[in-house]
């Protein structure tokens, strides 16, 4: 009984369960109400332990997480990182709080590039054609041998599928430059429309 007591107090303290209350943010924030939190510094409502990360990083220049933004995702070709936690994108200039979401470039494009979006994704599925079908609304490519669906963003994963299936090192690169031909001919075509506007 008292083993098993102690098991579970090393358990608890040990770290390797994380608690929700365990994550660096609550050192910082504080839970105010059902679905709220509150800055212990300024004092800010914030809706989400995310925006709360972002807040503390922007207002306040505390910043304790170890990741790093996953840039593999096609859709960062239209976009820098700003700061931490924003992405600017190179084809309007606008900049996007929790740009590092990869669904909110996405949205992004989709609101005020559609065009440039659809002619991604129309790329990607002429290259694409032979190994998998590929969604445009989904976004999602499937693979023509095992059905399995990937993003169509993801071409890192995309590639490594095609290796599975043994499509040979030439036809990867030749997809994988012509998806980012296509990319820098779209941008090079918006930075001439707007050098020469002004």
């Amino acid at each position: 009984m008292l083993y098993n007591l102690i098991y579970c107090v090393n358990k608890i303290t040990d770290g390797s369960q994380k608690s929700s209350r365990m994550y660096w943010e609550w050192k910082y924030i504080s839970k105010e109400k059902a679905r709220r939190l509150k800055c212990n510094f300024c004092s800010k409502t914030l809706y989400s332990l995310l925006r709360a990360k972002v807040h503390l990083f922007q207002a306040h220049g505390i910043n304790e997480d170890e990741f790093e933004v996953n840039r593999s995702n096609l859709l960062w070709q239209y976009f820098t990182e700003e700061v931490k936690y924003s992405a600017k994108c190179k084809i309007c200039n606008r900049v996007l709080i929790l740009g590092y979401w990869e669904l909110r470039l996405r949205h992004h494009l989709e609101a005020l590039h559609p065009l440039i979006l659809n002619e991604l994704v129309h790329t990607i599925s002429t290259s694409l054609y032979s190994h998998f079908e590929v969604d445009s609304k989904l976004y999602n490519a499937i693979c023509l041998i095992c059905d399995v669906p990937y993003n169509v963003f993801k071409i890192v994963q995309i590639e490594e599928h095609l290796t599975i299936h043994g499509v040979n090192m030439e036809t990867r690169n030749f997809i994988k430059n012509k998806i980012f031909e296509s990319i820098n001919d779209s941008l090079a075509e918006v930075s001439n429309v707007d050098s020469a506007s002004h």
